[in-house]
């Protein structure tokens, strides 16, 4: 199969940007989504590493996914451990989806790909909508993916 076309971002083609500018621009929440075992602080820091011990932003990120719940009933806050295979708090598969839509928010590309949105969407697409609400980025865009062949 030939894969013809061009993806442009700003009129501009994709190709024409160095890669590091597109990454740092650029986001996804996949379907299957990454458990990290390591602290809520470092779950969600990952998807900005200068932020990751910024408690300000990474609380907004947790606010706006609506998790502060799960701050509060975990030991040591933030620096809780993360999963039981380590000891850690275990997260329920909603709050885990929400922990990587927060890692999404900590990111500040303006362009996010959504991997199967409707697989969860009683905690996807209001969660990632409510964030969406409320970040001031200039300009967004989601790309939301399918692996339906109809």
């Amino acid at each position: 199969m030939e894969a013809n076309g061009e993806i442009r971002y700003d009129g501009v083609d994709l190709r024409d940007y160095d890669d590091r500018s597109v990454y740092q621009r650029a986001s996804a929440v996949f379907q299957d989504y990454v458990k990290y075992h390591l602290t809520l602080r470092e779950n969600i820091g990952f998807g900005g590493v200068g932020e990751i011990h910024d408690d300000g932003r990474i609380m907004q990120a947790i606010e706006e996914v609506e998790l502060a719940n799960v701050v509060a009933k975990v030991p040591q806050g933030l620096d809780s451990q993360l999963g039981r295979e380590f000891g850690g708090a275990e997260l329920s598969g909603g709050e885990w989806q929400k922990v990587a839509i927060a890692r999404d928010i900590i990111n500040k590309g303006d362009v996010v790909v959504l991997d199967e949105p409707t697989a969860s969407p009683a905690t996807l697409l209001p969660s990632w909508a409510t964030c969406r609400a409320h970040t001031p980025r200039s300009a967004w865009s989601s790309v939301p993916t399918s692996n339906s062949r109809e």
